[in-house]
């Protein structure tokens, strides 16, 4: 375990000014233990990530200053200082853009690695081991915090090389579960099977002529607590069409006294004809017979044409009505067309006056007689054109007497 801590009685708060005044009393000064000093280094990052490693132990953390180079451009010394330990910065000639804060405190924590032209290696030298300020959390000193994290991808890494399975081996797998799953059935037998073993479902499924199963009918046990408290209006949608067995998936939803809804169940069908709904539906209709509750008050649905026929099959009674959202997309689908075509007109229009505000002007310069001649024409092609269209609204063919 790392050692303790030094007093933290004279640590400043964590995120706050720490910088010395001149009103200030001395700080008291901290230090931790250093690598030692007859210790050499083949390269200085690995000088830096020795010291790192036992300051992060005591809570604190060194970057590099500055480096100086021979007339060679060789790297001879690179001084170290607390990652704390670089001067405030202080702009007096303009006020700050924003507020801001730093950790920077001027601390004197010195020391320096120095490369031996004759070895070629590296080694410490102290200058000052003193920090003007106490240990602080790891999260506070970004390199410790990259450290950790470059430990954690090496971790990763060491795991894929001794055998970490990959995306593809993890496919494999999966698809030798399915397999053994299935134990030679067919999904759709799996799936009714594995239904009445667990015991939690109603279900009921119907088949054609050729034992094909055609439609399947699904309702969740938890399901039937709500539903007789809250059978009044259901919702159901036929949107879902992305498996892989090509079969359209109902929705069946039902709506609580706080606006909230659940799941009453749902069913595969094989196609979106009026069979396929109806016998949907009347299973759900058997399930409501069977919880001793009558036919749902409103059914909510799209403008699905097949939906709403076996709705009024099944059930007469109830009310039915298109969704708010599936009304506003339709309004702007049958709109969109409609407002291009009367802006297209208006802008004709538009033009039209404006060439007659043109004709106009420039028949001022011809003479009276010309000038009329015009205007009776471009009159008479005005009103021409609103009586024809007068016309075509008045005797415009009805819904009815289509």
């Amino acid at each position: 375990s790392p050692p303790s801590l030094p007093s933290l009685h004279d640590a400043p708060p964590s995120l706050q000014n720490t910088a010395p005044s001149l009103q200030d009393p001395p700080l008291s000064l901290h230090t931790f233990p250093l690598p030692p000093l007859d210790t050499y280094y083949d390269t200085p990052e690995h000088g830096i990530t020795t010291i790192n490693a036992l300051g992060r132990q005591y809570g604190y953390a060194v970057s590099i200053l500055r480096s100086k180079r021979t007339k060679k451009g060789v790297m001879k010394t690179v001084r170290l200082c607390c990652d704390r330990g670089r001067p405030i910065r202080k702009r007096p000639d303009r006020p700050p853009e924003r507020q801001t804060t730093t950790l920077a405190n001027n601390c004197p924590f010195s020391i320096a690695l120095r490369l031996s032209l004759e070895t070629g290696r590296w080694s410490i030298t102290v200058e000052d081991s003193t920090h003007n300020h106490g240990p602080s959390p790891l999260s506070t000193h970004p390199i410790q915090r990259s450290i950790e994290l470059s430990t954690v991808l090496d971790s990763v890494k060491k795991q894929l090389e001794q055998g970490l399975p990959t995306r593809q081996d993890i496919y494999n797998f999966r698809k030798k579960l399915h397999a053994e799953f299935l134990a030679g059935r067919t999904p759709l037998q799996a799936l009714l099977i594995e239904l009445l073993k667990d015991g939690e479902w109603i279900f009921k499924y119907e088949v054609d002529d050729k034992n094909h199963v055609i439609a399947l009918f699904c309702m969740h046990k938890t399901s039937i607590v709500l539903l007789k408290t809250n059978s009044w209006v259901i919702s159901m949608d036929c949107t879902y069409k992305t498996n892989r067995y090509g079969l359209p998936m109902l929705d069946i939803v039902g709506f609580t006294a706080t606006g909230l809804t659940f799941y009453v169940g749902f069913a595969f069908i094989k196609d979106e004809k009026d069979d396929s709904y109806e016998v949907i539906l009347s299973c759900l209709a058997e399930a409501y017979e069977a919880l001793g509750l009558q036919a749902p008050q409103t059914i909510l649905t799209d403008k699905e044409q097949a939906l709403m026929n076996a709705v009024k099959v099944v059930f007469p009674s109830t009310k039915h009505m298109i969704c708010l959202w599936h009304i506003n997309i339709n309004i702007l689908k049958k709109a969109r067309p409609l407002l291009a075509e009367q802006l297209a007109k208006a802008r004709q229009e538009t033009e039209a006056l404006a060439n007659i505000s043109a004709s106009l002007a420039s028949s001022q310069r011809r003479t009276k007689a010309e000038r009329d001649r015009e205007l009776r024409e471009m009159v008479d092609k005005a009103w021409k054109m609103m009586l024809k269209r007068w016309i075509r609204v008045v005797y415009a063919v009805t819904t009815e007497e289509r």
